[in-house]
C-alpha cells in the first residue's frame, strides 16, 4: 500500500466554494477513485491550502486510471477556477517522512 499526501492553493475567495464541492461529492466521483484504487481519501483545509491523502496499491497506475476517467475531468474542470494553478502545478507532492500503525 502507498500513502499519497499533496497540497493544494485554492484562490483565497473560493475556500468556501471548495468546501461546498466536498460537502457534495458526487457518487460518480467517488465510485471512479474507488475503481482506480483510492481508499481512506481525505483532504483537510487551512486557509486557502488543502492537504489532501489517499492511500492506494499503486500510485502511478492509480493516477493513470484517474486520468482517464471522464468524471474525474468534469471535478476538475468543476474545479479549475477553485485551484489555484498559476505555479503550473495543481498539486505539490509530499514527502512521506513517518508513519506509525
Amino acid at each position: 500500500m502507498e500513502q499519497v499526501a499533496f497540497v493544494l492553493k485554492l484562490y483565497p475567495d473560493k475556500v468556501e466554494a471548495y468546501r461546498k464541492t466536498h460537502q457534495a461529492v458526487w457518487q460518480e466521483m467517488i465510485d471512479a477513485n474507488r475503481a482506480a484504487g483510492v481508499r481512506n481519501h481525505s483532504c483537510f483545509l487551512y486557509g486557502n491550502l488543502v492537504f489532501a491523502y489517499m492511500e492506494c496499491d499503486n500510485f502511478e497506475s492509480t493516477d493513470a486510471m484517474l486520468e482517464e476517467s471522464d468524471v474525474v475531468q468534469e471535478w476538475r474542470k468543476l474545479h479549475s477556477d477553485i485551484v489555484d494553478s498559476s505555479s503550473g502545478e495543481t498539486r505539490v507532492f509530499l514527502e512521506h517522512v513517518f508513519h506509525q500503525e
